[in-house]
């Protein structure tokens, strides 16, 4: 598949999460973009994938993720702390 088939392909799903206020995730390479910024990355040449290797999704469960990372690293630094005798 060309290039400019797969973002004529992409277009209507980055439009509809545009209008819907979603994001972009690509569960293989877990990454996360706004429609913006997709759009930005493919017009630098880059994650030009086809629509199969996209999901619409809030970017709400990016912030989530975000947060349960941030209380495991938060947990694992007080158990090593404890751990060799600074807490």
């Amino acid at each position: 598949m060309s290039r400019q088939q797969i973002l004529s392909d992409m277009e209507p799903i980055i439009k509809s999460a545009e209008e819907s206020g979603l994001w972009l995730f690509c569960q293989y390479q877990q990454l996360w973009f706004s429609p913006s910024e997709l759009r930005k990355e493919h017009a630098n040449g880059r994650f030009i994938w086809g629509p199969v290797n996209w999901e619409v999704r809030s970017p709400l469960d990016l912030l989530e993720s975000a947060k349960t990372r941030l209380m495991d690293a938060a947990t694992n630094f007080y158990e090593v702390k404890k751990r060799i005798g600074l807490g």
